[in-house]
């Protein structure tokens, strides 16, 4: 492969990784949490209703109130809502909890996690600047950029 495909090529991937990382931070910082207990980090918080779509809160007798994610098991109730879920934490701390020792925090009305939709945006954004710098390097009319001929036209119009 030539040396110059293989720099494009970096060139896309890193603008879509700076598309991605922009939109994630947009993304991470829509809410602001009121009176959650300092201990819970909200940026962790943050990234795993973005991630995951969902998080379930709930009190520990040891640790206090926790909020982490959770996998469901087993039924759902009529609602579409886990009935019995196993929060875990990244520690390799588990508690399997049952319906109404847990409460579920989602991330929007849809109840789907928003990660796989800024990626696709941030690879369409991506795509879109590549096209748009092809199109400036590759454009035969190029007097829209810049004019050479704009100075002699003048003067010879006043010239006559």
């Amino acid at each position: 492969m030539k040396r110059k495909l293989i720099n494009s090529q970096l060139s896309n991937y890193y603008t879509y990784e700076m598309y991605k990382r922009q939109c994630l931070a947009l993304a991470e910082n829509v809410f602001e949490f009121v009176n959650m207990p300092k201990y819970i980090d909200t940026a962790y918080l943050n990234s795993c209703l973005l991630r995951r779509g969902s998080i379930a809160f709930f009190v520990d007798e040891v640790l206090g109130l926790l909020a982490l994610p959770y996998v469901n098991l087993g039924k759902l109730d009529v609602y579409n809502r886990p009935v019995r879920i196993q929060a875990i934490g990244q520690n390799g701390y588990t508690k399997t909890l049952n319906q109404g020792e847990f409460v579920i925090m989602y991330d929007n009305n849809g109840r789907y996690p928003l990660y796989l939709d800024i990626v696709q945006y941030s690879e369409r954004l991506a795509l879109d600047t590549r096209t748009r710098r092809h199109q400036y390097r590759t454009t035969k009319n190029s007097e829209i950029f810049q004019n050479k001929n704009r100075k002699c036209k003048n003067y010879s119009r006043f010239s006559q």
